[in-house]
């Protein structure tokens, strides 16, 4: 009877123990599965950053630069960067370099020892980005002469008048005792500088009569940008001139010489 039992015994054990190996190799299987998808995914985690990392820098390059003292060299046709140089006469110097949409616009300042007639001038050059750098376009160049004595008086750059950069540029002198300035407003477009205002901004002929002379002086107010404003004189009576944008220009219908003075 034992015999009977042992032979039924050992043939059920080798059948759990047969189980039990089976069941054991495979979750030995499924776990090595697994280390080996998580071992995919941090390989393709590693893989995948630098590539995004290099595509950004492809699509944001570093900006191109334009020096001033570069612009000036390619403007004035010199042999290297610089600052200042001198033209017929004139001593240029770097202003100021100013964004018009894409591209760049040098202002220098032109002055020198000249008779009494002679304005000092103001340059316009302009540049455009190209491939690695920039191009210098002659063809958009624009100078104002203002002034006496080859000496411009004043000058800057205005946002507030229009849409694009405004260049402000006031110069004047005395004759035979009367002394005048003008204000010359140049507008900065993409396509080239264009001179949008030109008019008598301070008047007087104090020096010029024994008495009663007038004194006026001028400052451009009440901005609707783009469109209009009014140059407010105050002084030995106080005279507003309107001006609106009309075909490129600021114009008035006011005759501005028979209401503050004429030079």
């Amino acid at each position: 009877m034992l015999k009977k039992n042992l032979v039924f015994i050992i043939p059920v054990a080798i059948i759990l123990g047969a189980g039990a190996y089976y069941a054991y190799n495979n979750l030995s299987k499924i776990d090595d599965s697994k280390n080996q998808v998580s071992a995919l995914d941090n390989s393709a985690v590693n893989n995948v950053e630098p590539l995004v990392t290099d595509a950004v820098n492809e699509i944001a390059p570093q900006p191109i630069e334009l020096t001033t003292s570069d612009a000036f060299k390619m403007a004035f046709g010199l042999n290297g960067p610089s600052q200042n140089t001198t033209l017929n006469d004139m001593k240029y110097s770097v202003g100021k370099l100013v964004d018009v949409a894409d591209e760049k616009v040098l202002i220098s300042i032109g002055s020198g020892d000249l008779p009494h007639a002679n304005g000092g001038i103001v340059r316009m050059d302009y540049f455009k980005p190209k491939n690695d750098g920039f191009e210098y376009l002659p063809k958009l160049n624009k100078t104002v002469e203002s002034g006496s004595f080859g000496q411009v008086g004043d000058w800057g750059v205005n946002y507030k008048l229009g849409t694009n950069p405004i260049v402000f540029i006031e110069g004047g002198g005395t004759w035979q005792g009367t002394t005048c300035s003008f204000t010359t407003l140049v507008e900065l477009t993409p396509n080239g500088a264009n001179e949008v205002f030109n008019a008598l901004t301070s008047f007087s002929n104090e020096g010029a009569v024994e008495s009663g002379g007038d004194n006026l002086e001028g400052k451009i107010t009440n901005i609707q940008k783009g469109k209009s404003f009014d140059v407010v004189y105050t002084g030995t009576k106080n005279v507003t001139v309107h001006y609106e944008k009309q075909g490129g220009k600021y114009e008035t219908t006011t005759d501005v010489d028979s209401v503050v003075g004429g030079c």
